[in-house]
């Protein structure tokens, strides 16, 4: 997914920048293009009128009349025009007498003769036509004779197809220019992204104090990093006086249970209490019961989160502790006619919190000897395995189903299937187990398959191996 999103940064910034580069070229060609015409247009219009001028002021109109070719010829002109011809070849000139007949055309485009058509031409404005095969822009000017001047655009053409060209040539390059500028900016941006999320997935529930770095810039990451530690904040705040409520409804519930059940305890020892009330303060004794149940695993909960749970941290014989439980718990199996074994292994100690170690493992056996049905079996293999002291428990129980799996270790989650096999639940046990495990610098894993049982693995860090972390 995050390549995906990367290629399509580069891809959009690929074609925007090589759509600026093609729309500059554009630009340029066409103005260019525009430019030179209108220069060319100016020159021809200039032109004219020099020649009008000329003709007007050294000559009478009578001497116009009776033989425009003779001015032109006999008098220079011809030779004065000839070396503007001649020192420009684009430049076309010709003069027509009466009866349209021409009188003298440019050297250099005297094969045109033939394609020119002087009674088809508009006068007195520049216009573009095609002789032949090339363009030229021309003017007309008509006044007992006619003079069509105008210049050949062949050279400007081929300096617009020379441009054509060289854009053409430069749009590979300008892709790959364009791509390597997309990779390098994406690439500098996701790093950017990359840091942030890197620090947000270290920030955990014991750590909400830590913030983000500030932005140096204030665009578009920096404000993105003032929200993410905005938002960090009112959530540390959120999660702690949720963790002060849990720890205050817990301390505050406990006495009241505690009272509840001992007057409940003491009632059911009188002998004159009616049989049938009986059995109503059993029922109420043991709802008690498990509601101290849950306000003590919350209130051990809320202790570990908060920090504030003391850890007393010892080297441990983890196969004479894993044994005692086993043994307490073998007691439970056969009364379920579930068949339990211990596997050890490897000989191992580790440096651990006691009490919270036997609450680990009390939970787990407890959860598999709940869920396993009678002539079940239960299994618990002690070993080591990349410096970890690994605990398996398995169990050939009703499975957990693969859309429940990922949610065990909630607080207060059962899944339905559990809740129909064992109602007593609730719903707290696991997550103390992954707590406990945390506070081992450990971790927990589950697999499942739904009728065929559950498998626990437990890592817990060996003396050694905690010693180097």
């Amino acid at each position: 997914m995050k390549e995906y999103f990367k290629f399509k940064i580069i891809l959009w910034y690929t074609i925007l920048v090589f759509s600026i580069v093609v729309i500059l070229e554009l630009l340029i060609y066409y103005g260019l293009r525009f430019e030179m015409t209108e220069e060319v247009k100016e020159d021809v219009n200039k032109r004219v009128e020099w020649i009008k001028t000329y003709i007007y002021n050294g000559y009478k109109p009578e001497e116009i009349e009776k033989d425009i070719s003779k001015i032109f010829v006999e008098e220079g002109l011809s030779e004065i025009l000839e070396r503007t011809t001649a020192s420009n070849k684009n430049y076309l000139f010709c003069i027509f007498g009466p009866y349209k007949k021409l009188k003298f055309i440019s050297p250099n485009f005297i094969n045109l003769e033939d394609y020119i058509d002087i009674e088809k031409y508009p006068e007195g404005t520049v216009f573009s036509v095609k002789l032949k095969n090339e363009k030229f822009i021309l003017k007309k000017y008509t006044e007992n004779y006619s003079i069509l001047f105008g210049f050949c655009l062949k050279e400007i053409h081929e300096i617009q197809s020379e441009l054509i060209y060289i854009f053409l040539i430069s749009i590979p390059f300008s892709i790959i220019l364009s791509i390597l500028c997309g990779i390098f900016v994406t690439n500098k941006t996701l790093n950017v992204i990359k840091k942030i999320r890197s620090t947000v997935n270290k920030i955990t529930i014991k750590s909400l104090g830590e913030r983000i770095p500030e932005s140096r810039e204030k665009d578009e990451i920096g404000k993105l990093v003032d929200t993410l530690n905005v938002m960090l904040e009112r959530l540390e705040k959120s999660v702690k006086t949720l963790q002060q409520f849990s720890a205050d409804a817990a301390h505050q519930l406990k006495t009241p249970l505690t009272i509840m059940r001992n007057e409940l305890e003491n009632i059911l020892r009188k002998e004159e209490v009616n049989r049938e009330i009986a059995l109503s303060l059993e029922e109420i004794l043991k709802e008690t019961s498990k509601l101290t149940d849950i306000i003590k695993n919350l209130l051990m909960l809320s202790n570990m989160e908060s920090g504030k749970i003391k850890l007393s941290f010892e080297n441990i014989n983890m196969n004479s502790l894993v044994e005692d439980i086993f043994q307490d718990a073998k007691i439970l199996a056969e009364s379920k006619k579930i068949k339990m074994s211990i596997i050890n292994n490897k000989n191992v100690t580790i440096s651990g919190d006691k009490e919270l170690l036997k609450i680990l493992m009390w939970n787990l056996i407890d959860n598999s000897l709940k869920y396993t049905p009678e002539n079940g079996e239960i299994s618990i293999v002690l070993d080591i395995e990349n410096s970890y002291n690994t605990i398996i428990i398995n169990d050939t129980g009703i499975g957990i189903s693969k859309e429940e799996l990922s949610k065990v270790f909630d607080r207060f989650y059962r899944g339905e299937k559990s809740i129909d096999y064992y109602p007593e639940g609730s719903g707290l046990g696991l997550s103390i187990c992954e707590w406990i495990v945390k506070l081992h610098n450990g971790k927990i894993e589950v697999k499942s398959v739904e009728n065929k049982g559950t498998t626990f693995k437990v890592f817990l860090p060996l003396i050694s191996n905690l010693t180097k972390n």
